[in-house]
Parts: C-alpha cells; structure tokens; sequence
C-alpha cells in the first residue's frame, strides 16, 4: 500500500457466522472463530442460523425495549471481578445509547468464586460500580429515558445450574437485542478456546448477537 495511506485501528468488528449444521451449533465459522480469537479489539457476532422465535415465546418474554421509542434492550454479562469494569467502560464510550434500557446480570456460582479468589463483598462492590457507572452516563442526556437494571440470578438450591444456562434462560425470556460479555486471559493450545467456555457458549447459542470484549 502507499505510505501516505493509514487504516485506523476500528473500535469493533462486526462479523457474520453460518454456523456449522452438522455439529448442532457447536461450532462457528473458521472466519468467525479466527477473528474471535485474534482480534485486539471487539468483536461482534451475527450468526446467520439464530432462530425466530414462536408467538408462545414472544408472548411472554418481558418487555425491556421499545421499537417505537426507539429504546433498546442491552445486557452486560458480568463475572463481579475487576475486569467487569472494562466490559462496562467500553459499553459506555462506544456502544450504549442514552436511552437504552441496560440489563447487568451476573449469575451467582460461589464455588467458581472461591477458585478464583473472589470474596462475595468484593463482587457486590463491583457490580454496585458498574451499576453507578452505566446510571451516570444515562443521565447525562437532556431528556433521559433510559434505565439501567441489576438483576442477580442466584444459584439453584437444588442441580446447581450452569451460569452458561442460566444467562440463555435470561435472554431466552427476555427481548434482549445484544449481549456483552468479556473473554477470559487464559492462555492454551487452541486459541479459539482462550476465549472461555462463557462467551464461546454464548456466541454459539445465544439468541441474539452477542459482542465480546477482549
């Protein structure tokens, strides 16, 4: 290319995925996953086989958004570490909007709390943070309409269910139009994989797009 000519660094990716028919939507596109597991910056994923949903599931999802205000529904997915703040901190310089209505949800697991060093006040703290961080941007606009919401889903007392699940219930009765979620630092053999099962979960069978934040 001429030297004078400069790309600038993109604040998000945005890529489609076909999925994979025969392994049920285990597995994305090899653009799709390369871009996921490569990409320095966000990466938003279309997938082209998310299902529409039936008129039984429309009629009872809750309704956060608001076609006709223009008012989209958002959920941040949050662990309650520290790096929940950089999730949010994107979210508020580059995505949201002032009148979007923004779901955090973390699903309580206690024992992956205790693996990783996570006290449960240390989590509240950060949840309550980035609650106050997504509240002030909203009401910096003239004439705010949007909310931010906290939603805890606790551990079932009884077959602890697994966070991945119980993020899609969320979103499966809900009419959520985004989610964000960071990945995971790990380091492996197969890069694809680095990015944690959560968000590899959810980009496979979430029922909308789904933008992850390295």
């Amino acid at each position: 290319m001429h030297d004078a000519l400069v790309v600038p660094r993109p604040d998000l990716v945005c890529v489609g995925s076909r999925g994979n028919k025969a392994l049920g939507r285990a597995m994305l596109g090899s653009v799709s996953s390369a871009t996921l597991a490569a990409s320095a910056v966000p990466v938003c994923v279309f997938r082209a086989s998310l299902p529409s949903p039936s008129e039984e599931e429309l009629a009872v999802r809750a309704k956060l958004g608001d076609a006709d205000q223009r008012q989209r529904a958002v959920c941040l997915a949050l662990s309650g570490s520290d790096a929940s703040h950089s999730v949010v901190e994107f979210a508020v310089d580059k995505l949201l909007r002032p009148s979007d209505n923004v779901v955090i949800l973390h699903c309580d697991a206690p024992r992956k709390m205790r693996r990783r060093g996570l006290s449960d006040e240390h989590v509240s703290a950060n949840l309550r943070a980035c609650e106050e961080r997504v509240r002030a941007f909203l009401a910096l606009a003239p004439d705010p309409r949007g909310a931010v919401h906290l939603i805890r889903a606790e551990e079932p007392a009884e077959g602890a269910a697994d966070v991945r699940d119980r993020m899609l219930e969320f979103l499966d009765k809900t009419d959520v139009e985004l989610l964000v979620l960071g990945r995971t630092n790990r380091r492996g053999a197969f890069k694809t994989w680095t990015l944690g099962t959560v968000p590899m979960y959810a980009v496979t069978h979430g029922k909308c797009p789904v933008l992850v934040v390295n």
